[in-house]
């Protein structure tokens, strides 16, 4: 049986429906496509984003650490000295704080990886850190002279290119959250 032989009433229905079926299949298609964008939108604005702040927040108050460390070497005032012990305590408890934030974001198995590896680099600088704030307490500055131009030195410097491969690999991630959403 053609459509020809059908009466208007039942073809104007079928035709209707055809369109009401199309309507539905696109409408379900969008609202698939509309759920992807946000999942990206909502992983940029949850993860990515955040990451690379706490990824700054570290890299600044480990500069500024390095900093205080030839302040101290370099100037012993006595009065200095302590606002320098005072300022590596607040930045110590920033660098904490930040690390925790971080360390409480989901992460990929690549990232993961990187940071363990970022943290312990971490504790052996801050061990480093202290063991100068003890050589400066006594007054021992070629040793802690030393100390800064080895340990100190060479645990900011892998810690910069540790924490630039962690930004580069969340803004990775951001950019590939941006191409899916694109598609």
């Amino acid at each position: 049986m053609s459509l020809r032989h059908l009466n208007i009433a039942p073809r104007a229905f079928l035709g209707f429906a055809f369109i009401a079926l199309l309507v539905i299949v696109l409408g379900v298609f969008a609202v698939n496509r509309v759920s992807i964008i946000r999942q990206a939108s909502v992983d940029m604005g949850a993860t990515q984003l955040p990451s690379v702040g706490f990824l700054g927040n570290m890299t600044e108050n480990v500069l500024r650490m390095r900093i205080l460390s030839f302040r101290i070497l370099v100037n012993r005032d006595p009065a200095a000295l302590q606002e320098a012990q005072t300022r590596i305590g607040v930045l110590t408890d920033k660098l904490r704080s930040a690390r925790q934030s971080y360390a409480a974001l989901p992460a990929q198995p690549e990232e993961a990886a990187l940071y363990k590896t970022f943290t312990a680099t971490l504790d052996n600088y801050m061990q480093a850190q202290s063991q100068m704030m003890e050589l400066s307490r006594a007054n021992k500055l070629d040793e802690m002279r030393s100390l800064i131009n080895t340990r100190i030195k060479d645990g900011t410097d892998q810690m910069g290119e540790q924490l630039n491969k962690l930004v580069a690999l969340n803004t990775d991630y951001a950019q590939r959250a941006l191409a899916e959403a694109g598609e």
